[in-house]
């Protein structure tokens, strides 16, 4: 495919359960495994589905995806029947992930994009987006943002693209149950859920599935400190799908 903006993307069928038509970016290396086996990220695939299939599978379940990149994880969960309320700023990405959606019958019309980055401070914020160049692939999952602690974990060996991107929080968004909230933001994890404290306090979140970033130069973002009124309480019903260093 060549996309509106002259994006080259290609699509494959998957071998998940239930398949589905996937759109993705060949440059990227992250990609270059699920083309042979048309699985991306096959434990943690199989960790969702173990998480989300049942509730998926009732009426109006609902996926919150925090950093949809291309949208692996939001089209599986349309596969499995869910709605998807998903979150990812970088107009490139949204592109591959509407072809993959139009690619799949019924399930545009249960998605809503958001083209914010989710955050706890209230602005515009930028992001550094690794750009494709020459015959040499790159990690395009390996998109920072600047927040207050700068930029937690990029590619800095690749030629970037800079993107601006509004915030938004979740609570002013979603105010029901959801069968898994999932953040995936290069280090910027604990900020999603301090948008989130409504949600996880007051709603049934059954399911995370965190990437957990190293930040030893950022201490505030890994270090323990004495709990304030807006920190999360999480609820004890809560569970964690999987963590990924």
């Amino acid at each position: 495919w060549v996309s509106p903006t002259g994006q080259r993307i290609e699509s494959i069928p998957t071998r998940t359960k239930p398949p589905f038509n996937f759109a993705y970016i060949p440059g990227d290396l992250d990609m270059a495994r699920m083309s042979r086996t048309l699985i991306l990220e096959p434990l943690l695939t199989l960790a969702w589905y173990q998480q989300t299939a049942s509730c998926c599978a009732k009426d109006d379940g609902l996926i919150v995806d925090v950093g949809g990149n291309v949208g692996w994880f939001t089209l599986y969960s349309l596969a499995l029947g869910c709605r998807v309320a998903v979150f990812e700023p970088i107009p490139a990405f949204q592109e591959v992930m509407r072809l993959g959606l139009s690619l799949n019958p019924g399930f545009a019309s249960r998605v809503t994009l958001y083209s914010n980055v989710v955050y706890d401070a209230p602005g515009t914020y930028q992001l550094r987006v690794p750009r494709i160049t020459g015959r040499g692939g790159k990690r395009l999952g390996m998109t920072g943002m600047a927040g207050s602690a700068g930029i937690l974990k990029a590619d800095w060996t690749a030629k970037a693209t800079m993107v601006d991107a509004a915030s938004v929080r979740i609570d002013d968004i979603v105010d029901r149950d959801v069968c898994l909230l999932k953040a995936d933001v290069e280090g910027y994890e604990p900020q999603v859920l301090q948008t989130a404290q409504r949600l996880l306090s007051t709603r049934n979140v059954p399911a995370l599935q965190l990437e957990l970033t190293r930040t030893p130069k950022s201490p505030n973002q890994a270090r323990r400190r004495q709990p304030t009124s807006r920190d999360v309480r999480a609820p004890s019903h809560l569970s964690t799908c999987h963590r990924r260093a």
